[in-house]
């Protein structure tokens, strides 16, 4: 669960919840197994709690696991399940003691050290993290989530050929497994292999994913930078969300499409023909049109950012977005708001690193990324991007000097190979 390969469908959840539901009103003389029956809906009630990407329902997911664990206080599992819930409302203490728990419950089972690596990975303790990935797949080599999250890690903090490795792993293990085949396309996309991303996207396995819809459109709107189809790169983005219209990325990736041709001068036919409405019986033409159609356009980004920012108020990208959409400065308050709200300072001055870079302000860009990688220098969206500020004020002489200052030596070599590949992935979001 909480991003491994392992969670039912949700139409299996439904499924057995309904045939739990009836075994339970037929009811049991064994108590045991009356436990057993309420524990195991319990648990399907959870996950679909999970599926419903509404973080503001996972407060009920953990009051429904505390119950379990009272019900079966040696129940290992439910510790894990307990830690990924609490991680995902950023409560990483409380998460890393559940998972303690379940370690020290059943030393063996090679879940446990996974669900501890997921929590230190969130806490940005990338080397612990490593080390119990590691120690997942040394307990058990066939299973597949030690080597998924491992790629996960690794793409993340910019080691991506190793990354390449790990899901190439996982894939051997479960070759049609939909979570794992996204992973491998996001470790394609940072090494820019376009191609790949395009083909992965077309497999039977993932077609109602909209993950890989998405990951399809951003190689189309990265391709098509010369062109004006706006209104196909629309029509995609629009089908992704459409599959699943609670899936976080979906949303996040119609939001920002609708902000990369905002303010693209070649989009404003485009903006005037679908969002610049009549008012009354009389046409809005000239300049006011196109006034009108970006003013609509911003309306429709703040929603879906605003919707985002609710279901998931642990992801910056929609409080990113929900700044560029009202196009206001970033000021001290809300800088010192966001810090206090989300785990690691580096991703906040990153995300308004990003804001900045989106503006062409690359003086202020370069101040708030500076402070991301002083933060964490393997964090490597907080690095490439201050990159890429150094870049755009011809200070590429940093540059050279921030690679051979990198506390890790690792990422240093895939940086500067993928370096523009990896730049254009995250300048997308």
């Amino acid at each position: 669960m909480n991003g491994d390969p392992v969670l039912p469908s949700l139409e299996d959840i439904k499924r057995t919840k309904r045939y739990a539901e009836k075994a339970s009103e037929i009811g049991s003389r064994n108590e045991y197994n009356k436990k057993k029956l309420a524990i195991n809906l319990m648990l399907l009630e959870i996950f679909e709690i999970i599926h419903s990407n509404d973080e503001g329902k996972y407060q009920e997911a953990i009051s429904k696991i505390d119950k379990i664990i009272k019900m079966d206080p040696k129940g290992a599992y439910a510790y894990n399940i307990s830690g990924a819930l609490l991680a995902r409302l950023n409560k990483l203490s409380e998460a890393k003691a559940k998972a303690g728990s379940a370690e020290d419950l059943a030393p063996l089972w090679a879940e446990a050290p996974c669900g501890t690596g997921k929590i230190l990975f969130q806490e940005k303790s990338y080397n612990e993290a490593e080390a119990k990935f590691l120690e997942t797949i040394e307990k058990d080599p066939s299973l597949s989530k030690g080597y998924y999250n491992l790629a996960k890690l690794y793409n993340y903090i910019g080691r991506v050929e190793e990354g390449k490795v790990q899901i190439d792993q996982a894939r051997k293990i479960n070759p049609k497994v939909p979570s794992i085949l996204l992973e491998e396309m996001n470790n394609n996309f940072l090494r820019g292999d376009l191609s790949k991303v395009k083909r992965a996207s077309e497999k039977e396995e993932l077609k109602d994913f909209p993950e890989a819809l998405v990951a399809r459109s951003d190689v189309e709107f990265l391709e098509a930078r010369e062109n004006t189809q706006f209104d196909v790169l629309q029509e995609r983005y629009l089908k992704a969300y459409k599959i699943d219209s609670n899936n976080v990325n979906s949303i996040l990736a119609l939001g920002y499409f609708y902000l990369r041709i905002l303010d693209n001068k070649k989009a404003a036919d485009f903006i005037e023909e679908n969002y610049a409405q009549k008012s009354g019986d009389r046409p809005i033409k000239g300049k006011t049109r196109l006034k009108r159609g970006k003013t609509m356009l911003k309306r429709e980004c703040k929603r879906l950012f605003n919707r985002c920012e609710k279901m998931a108020p642990y992801d910056l990208r929609g409080m990113t977005g929900d700044w560029m959409s009202r196009g206001g400065e970033v000021n001290s308050s809300t800088i010192e708001s966001a810090i206090s709200k989300y785990n690691g300072s580096a991703e906040v001055y990153t995300a308004i690193g990003r804001y900045y870079l989106a503006k062409e302000n690359y003086k202020l860009a370069s101040k708030y990324l500076k402070k991301a990688v002083a933060e964490d220098d393997q964090y490597m969206k907080g690095l490439v991007l201050f990159m890429e500020a150094n870049k755009k004020m011809g200070k590429e002489k940093k540059n050279v000097k921030l690679i051979s200052q990198l506390s890790s030596d690792a990422n240093k070599k895939d940086i500067l190979k993928f370096r523009k590949e990896i730049t254009s992935y995250l300048l997308l979001y």
